[in-house]
């Protein structure tokens, strides 16, 4: 059953395969102008909001039923070619729009006899693309 989407990214739980997101991360912030004032106290401005940020972490191995290259794979097109994809988890879609791949670290931590990788722990970072 899939259970949300990073675009074409799925995760899933099902018994034969196990590919979920992890310690989510959602960040949101504000920006403020402190104008100065003669002999008083700054005054502090709204300027709007700062693009919102989600972090989690994948877990991917072929013991769970899933090439961790696959996913690197991916994650890599995303980035070098500044893909613009929805967020989903659940019923829920994240965001105002669209979110954008800004980086990915992999940990390998399994590797076949013949030195390919078989399960790694994947943390992206994505950031949230508003609509022009």
């Amino acid at each position: 059953m899939i259970v949300g989407a990073l675009g074409g990214l799925a995760f899933e739980v099902s018994p034969n395969a196990v590919k979920t997101a992890r310690s989510i991360s959602y960040k949101g912030s504000a920006r403020y102008t402190a104008h100065s004032r003669h002999l008083g106290k700054g005054l502090v401005e709204y300027t709007g909001s700062d693009p919102e940020t989600l972090s989690f972490q994948i877990r991917v191995s072929k013991f769970l039923g899933y090439s961790p290259i696959s996913s690197i794979t991916l994650l890599r097109s995303y980035v070098n070619n500044g893909t613009v994809v929805p967020f989903v988890l659940g019923k829920k879609s994240y965001g105002s729009y669209r979110w954008i791949v800004k980086s990915f670290e992999i940990k390998g931590e399994e590797y076949d006899k013949k030195g390919n990788m078989i399960g790694a722990d994947i943390s992206v970072t994505i950031v949230e693309y508003a609509k022009g």
